[in-house]
């Protein structure tokens, strides 16, 4: 998470081109996400099938980067419309189910777990359920601050997973 985020803060501030982001792995789709601003306007041009379909260097699908980026609902259907990889695993080993769920986004696990392969296995060999339980039991070591609104987040995305 931390070299996705670096690299498109990085790539952000010294405005490289196109041609240049493809060279280190990284498509303009993924860093117009991470820059955020007007999803909908900013996407028009830049969802297509080949874009969605892109691997960066770090191995995270640009669903994986959204989901790090809190995108809404809507691109995230979107892009999974337009053939984006969803059981791509990044370096870590997380697919997009398993970022979806260290972000605590609810809505993004319901949509995902429907589509995706749910046996699959990150580095630490968890799957996204036993993810979801050891976030759920160790917050701290994902999120800052006041863990009460994740926590619920969390259980209910843990009691979908385990249905």
């Amino acid at each position: 998470m931390l070299k996705i985020n670096f690299f498109c803060i990085l790539l952000v501030c010294i405005q490289v081109s196109a041609n240049d982001y493809e060279a280190i792995g990284f498509s303009p789709l993924f860093v117009s996400i991470a820059k955020g601003g007007d999803q909908e306007r900013l996407f028009e041009n830049l969802i297509t099938s080949k874009n969605c379909r892109h691997i960066s260097a770090g191995g995270s699908s640009v669903l994986h980067v959204a989901l790090y980026h809190g995108c809404n609902y809507n691109l995230l259907r979107r892009l999974i419309y337009n053939q984006a990889p969803i059981d791509a695993q990044d370096n870590n080993g997380d697919s997009p189910l398993h970022v979806a769920v260290k972000m605590a986004n609810f809505n993004a696990v319901q949509l995902l777990k429907t589509k995706c392969n749910l046996d699959l296995r990150n580095a630490k060999r968890m799957t996204a359920l036993e993810l979801a339980y050891h976030v759920l039991n160790n917050p701290q070591e994902f999120f800052c601050g006041d863990y009460s609104r994740v926590r619920d987040s969390l259980r209910k995305i843990y009691n979908l997973l385990s249905k």
